[in-house]
């Protein structure tokens, strides 16, 4: 997994926490764990290589033919916006004699660099 030279330094790992159980038991060929324990004790975020990582329960499990772990530049790679404007609903019929009101607010996302950000594909044997 090559990355380009200018996402190299805001670098961090997204999967999910079912993911991390099995890969923080890995180890590098002098017998290291990859995972670093650091953060555990509250003092560093963990880290996986010497990258961050960050957890989202989006992301799938390890298995054959899954992409469950991501390396990326988040702030170069993905974009996240929100439409202007808040929608609100005024329920007076659900909850006699109190008054619900339900607000909404479309937010959504997409990848905008695919230089930033690369996944890790599970082999299928």
């Amino acid at each position: 997994m090559k990355m380009r030279v200018p996402y190299r330094s805001n670098l961090s790992w997204l999967a999910s926490r079912a993911t991390w159980t099995v890969i923080k038991q890995a180890k590098d060929g002098g017998g290291r764990y990859l995972w670093g324990d650091e953060g555990l004790n509250g003092a560093h975020s963990p880290t996986l290589c010497g990258f961050p990582i960050q957890f989202s329960e989006d992301m799938p499990a390890i298995a054959a033919g899954t992409y469950p772990l991501a390396l990326g530049d988040w702030r170069q790679g993905y974009c996240i916006v929100q439409k202007p404007g808040v929608r609100l609903l005024r329920d007076a019929m659900t909850s006699k004699p109190y008054v619900l009101f339900y607000t909404t607010v479309r937010v959504g996302g997409s990848v905008v660099d695919f230089n930033a950000i690369k996944l890790l594909k599970i082999g299928t044997s």
